[in-house]
C-alpha cells in the first residue's frame, strides 16, 4: 500500500483526533465559564443568607430594645440601640426611639442628631420627616417644623394624621403671619414667652414627651380653662396628644370642649381622627360629619371621612368623599 492509498486510512483518522482537540479546546472554556457563572451564584446567595441573617438579627434586637422600653429600663433600652446602631447606622426605627429617649432625657440637640441621621438614611421618609416635626414642636421651633409636616404629608398623602400635623402647622403659619394670638396658642404666636397659655400648653407638652398622660391632661385643662371662650386651645391641645400617639387623651379633652365650642368645625374633624386612632370607626364617622355640616369647603375632612368610610366597608361613599378632597385640594389623593 502506497503513501498515496493510505490517506483515505490517515484522513478519517486526522479528522478524529483533530475534532477531538477541538472539542476539548473548547470545552474548556465553556468548563471554566460554568465554574465562573456557578461562583457568582453562589457569592450571590451567601450574600443574600447574610443580608436575611442580618436584618432578623436587627429585628429581634430591636423589639428586644423596645421590650425595655415598655418595661422603663430606658437605661437598657438606650444601651441595646447603641449596639444596633453601631452594627447599623441606618436603622431607621432605632434612631427614632433613641432619639425619643433623648428628648425625654433632655438632651433635645442629641435627639435632633439622631433624627437627622435617620433623615440622611432615609431621605423620603415619611415617619422620619414626621418625627423631625415632632421634635421641633415639642421645643417650641414650630415654624421650623412645619417644611417637616409637610414632607411627611406629601410623601404618605393617605395618612390622615401627617395630613392633620401638617394641616394644623400650615394653620399656625398663617395666625403667625397675621399676629393672630387666637389661632393656635401652643405654637407660641401673637403672645410673649411668660404667657400661662404658651408655659401650660409647653408643659403639657413636655409632659407628653416624658410619657405623662395624667400631668398633660391637668396641663391642657388648666390651659383651657383659663381661656374658656377660646375652642383653638383644647384643639391644640388634642392635636399634641396626636401628634404623641395618645389618642384617648385627645378625645378625652375634645369630649369636654365640644360642649362649650358645639359650632367649631375643627374641633370635630380633630376629634373624628382621634376616634381613627382607636379604631372606631363608627365614631369617627360621627364626628366628622359633624364638621362636614359646619363646613363643607375643607378638603382634610373629606379626606379624613373618605379613609373612615373606606374603614367601615362604605367603598363607594368613600370614593366619593376623597374625589371631592382631590377637587378641594390636589394633595389629597384617591385611593385606587
Amino acid at each position: 500500500m502506497n503513501s498515496i492509498s493510505r490517506l483515505p486510512l490517515i484522513c478519517p483518522l486526522l479528522a478524529v483526533l483533530l475534532g477531538c482537540a477541538t472539542a476539548k479546546t473548547c470545552k474548556a472554556p465553556l468548563e471554566a465559564l460554568s465554574a465562573e457563572g456557578i461562583t457568582e451564584e453562589r457569592k450571590e446567595r451567601n450574600e443574600e443568607v447574610v443580608r436575611q441573617f442580618n436584618r432578623g438579627r436587627d429585628f429581634a434586637e430591636f423589639e428586644a430594645a423596645k421590650a425595655r422600653w415598655n418595661q422603663n429600663d430606658v437605661e437598657g433600652c438606650e444601651q441595646a440601640l447603641r449596639q444596633i446602631i453601631a452594627g447599623n447606622a441606618g436603622h431607621r426605627d432605632a434612631r427614632l426611639l433613641l432619639a425619643e429617649i433623648c428628648l425625654t432625657s433632655n438632651r433635645a440637640q442629641e435627639a435632633f442628631e439622631q433624627i437627622q441621621c435617620a433623615l440622611d438614611a432615609h431621605p423620603q421618609d415619611a415617619l422620619v420627616h414626621y418625627s423631625m416635626g415632632l421634635l421641633l414642636d415639642a421645643t417650641g421651633q414650630s415654624s421650623g417644623a412645619l417644611a417637616y409636616y409637610e414632607q411627611a404629608a406629601g410623601a404618605a398623602p393617605n395618612n390622615e394624621l401627617y395630613a392633620v400635623g401638617y394641616q394644623s402647622a400650615l394653620e399656625a403659619a398663617a395666625s403667625a403671619s397675621t399676629g393672630s394670638a387666637s389661632a393656635y396658642p401652643a405654637d407660641y404666636t401673637g403672645v410673649t414667652a411668660t404667657d400661662p397659655i404658651v408655659v401650660m400648653i409647653a408643659r403639657g407638652r413636655e409632659a407628653l414627651a416624658a410619657g405623662s398622660v395624667e400631668a398633660a391632661l391637668a396641663f391642657f385643662h388648666e390651659a383651657s380653662d383659663a381661656r374658656p371662650d377660646n375652642p383653638q386651645i383644647p384643639i391644640a391641645a388634642a392635636v399634641s396628644a396626636l401628634r404623641y400617639g395618645q389618642p384617648t387623651l385627645a378625645v378625652e379633652v375634645l369630649s369636654s370642649a365640644k360642649q362649650r365650642f358645639p359650632g367649631t368645625p375643627g374641633l370635630y374633624r380633630v376629634l373624628g381622627v382621634a376616634y381613627y386612632r382607636l379604631g372606631d370607626y363608627q365614631s369617627s364617622q360621627v364626628a366628622l360629619q359633624q364638621a362636614l355640616s359646619l363646613d363643607k369647603s375643607c378638603a382634610l375632612t373629606y379626606f379624613l371621612m373618605g379613609c373612615t368610610l373606606a374603614r367601615l366597608g362604605q367603598s363607594e361613599s368613600a370614593d366619593v368623599h376623597l374625589r371631592q378632597a382631590r377637587a378641594l385640594d390636589s394633595r389629597y389623593s384617591v385611593r385606587q
